[in-house]
């Protein structure tokens, strides 16, 4: 079914001020919508994929084993809000003996959090983050929960490969793209940039958009290798931020704004 945009209070009016287009799926969309519209932006609220949970037959195996590793890694509040409950539902977390959890983000954190268990939280919020806070010859030998969506985090998942750990995924959830309506593409073709969170996000904004919207449209990307993969799907003008959190983007996007 094709997507309509929100009402005309998100939308991007006729007015002097840049129009900013929000991609990330919920709950973090509104929470840096809202950051955005205090700021003076014009906002358009229209995530860019959709979040589906991978039915529990598919993720019992891993449910039963989820006490025998030595680090879990949560990569999304996505992942903890799919696969907590599944891993932790059993006695709470003092039923899953992992001595260290890592949460990609403070986001992420937050929500372990309201399973009682305390999450480390690396400085840079992406995988890159995750693998500097890691010593790298400490994961040899280490087995790995890796917590996340089918297909995600292959960086991560092959640097903790090469550091001598034995990585599992809990594949908990799926990206779906989103399909738009007509009148929302139309609506859209008004925005000045949008922000783009991770490489799945940009692979359907690539999808969704003609090669001479790429090509106008700037971009916000959440980190380097994001901005290489939106490079390589055609976009050319795209900023770093220093992460994809709130901070980071907002920080980017005014920075690009003030600079043009």
């Amino acid at each position: 079914m094709a997507r309509a945009l929100p009402s005309c209070s998100n939308r991007c009016m006729a007015t002097d001020r840049e129009c900013i287009w929000v991609t990330r799926t919920e709950p973090g969309a509104g929470r840096l919508a809202a950051r955005l519209d205090d700021a003076g932006y014009r906002v358009v609220k229209a995530p860019l994929l959709r979040i589906e949970g991978c039915p529990e037959t598919e993720l019992n195996p891993l449910r039963q084993q989820a006490s025998s590793f030595d680090l879990i890694i949560a990569t999304s509040v996505h992942a903890v809000s799919f696969a907590a409950p599944l891993i932790l539902d059993q006695g709470g977390v003092e039923a899953v003996a992992a001595p260290r959890w890592i949460a990609v983000g403070q986001q992420t954190a937050e929500a372990l959090l309201e399973y009682g268990v305390h999450a480390e939280v690396p400085d840079a919020e992406s995988s890159e983050g995750i693998l500097s806070s890691m010593e790298p010859d400490g994961l040899s030998g280490q087995r790995v929960l890796l917590l996340c969506g089918i297909g995600g985090r292959q960086l991560l998942v092959k640097q903790l490969d090469r550091r001598g750990a034995e990585v599992v995924r809990f594949e908990a959830y799926r990206r779906l793209p989103v399909v738009f309506s007509a009148d929302a593409l139309a609506e859209l073709a008004a925005v000045d940039v949008a922000l783009i969170a991770s490489a799945e996000a940009g692979a359907a904004l690539a999808q969704l958009l003609p090669m001479a919207a790429q090509r106008r449209l700037r971009l916000v990307a959440g980190s380097a290798r994001i901005a290489s993969s939106l490079a390589e799907l055609g976009f050319n003008a795209v900023v770093v931020a220093q992460g994809p959190g709130d901070d980071a983007m907002l920080a980017a996007l005014d920075g690009t704004l003030s600079d043009s």
